[in-house]
């Protein structure tokens, strides 16, 4: 036991020792809090049955696998692996013109998603459709049909998709048009140039801002990475 005014030092060690420890904490936790924050994400989109290709940025990836790497229960479960495997695709070009979730969530065509791709023949029999994926009518119109070779299609103005609807957009031009028409039933770009590869493509629709919302493949390159 201590005596005069020395008998509480020990206990005021202790105290400070404790405050100290719990400063250095907040301080580490207040630096870490976006990379945190994008563990979280990854770790989440995970558990839900694998990490989704092309789904999240460079940084958002490290900092996860970042946080993971200081995380014991992470040692054996996999995610660690599942994420540098994810990098390797991210950084060898193969996400090239993809966007993250984060931006495509800011466009207004978010929730349309290319449901089918018919991408064989002459731009006559060229066909991707549309559905909106959302409770609300979205206007299409302005947006962008891509191919892998950057052979692009852009739709006419005003075309609405309802909720929960689809809609074919063919390549090619209606019979006797000679320009983009729209129908009840289909949105015709009138190019006169195929815009896929037979053997294989993917269509991409990219908004009016330049956003890739939706992504989808056939053939050779039926297992690109869909969104």
């Amino acid at each position: 036991m201590g005596y005069g005014p020395f008998r509480d030092y020990p206990c005021l060690v202790g105290r400070t020792l404790v405050l100290a420890a719990l400063l250095s904490l907040v301080a580490a936790v207040a630096a870490t809090a976006a990379p945190v924050d994008d563990y979280q994400a990854v770790y989440a989109d995970w558990r839900d049955g694998g990490i989704t290709p092309c789904r999240f940025s460079e940084g958002e990836l490290t900092n996860a696998r970042a946080v993971a790497s200081e995380n014991p229960d992470d040692a054996y479960s996999g995610f660690p692996d599942d994420v540098d495997t994810e990098l390797v695709r991210r950084r060898s070009g193969a996400c090239a013109g993809r966007t993250p979730d984060s931006a495509r969530d800011s466009s207004r065509l978010r929730a349309i998603r290319i449901v089918s791709v018919r991408g064989r023949g002459r731009a006559s029999r060229e066909r991707v459709v549309l559905k909106n994926t959302s409770r609300r009518t979205v206007d299409i119109g302005r947006a962008t049909l891509r191919s892998s070779s950057r052979a692009k299609a852009r739709l006419p103005r005003s075309v609405e998709l309802r909720a929960g609807r689809s809609v074919t957009v063919a390549v090619g031009c209606a019979r006797g048009k000679r320009r983009a028409t729209v129908t009840r039933s289909a949105v015709y770009l009138c190019s006169r140039r195929a815009l896929f590869a037979d053997r294989g493509d993917f269509a991409r629709l990219v908004d009016p801002t330049g956003i890739a919302v939706s992504q989808r493949g056939y053939g050779t390159r039926r297992r690109v990475a869909r969104f």
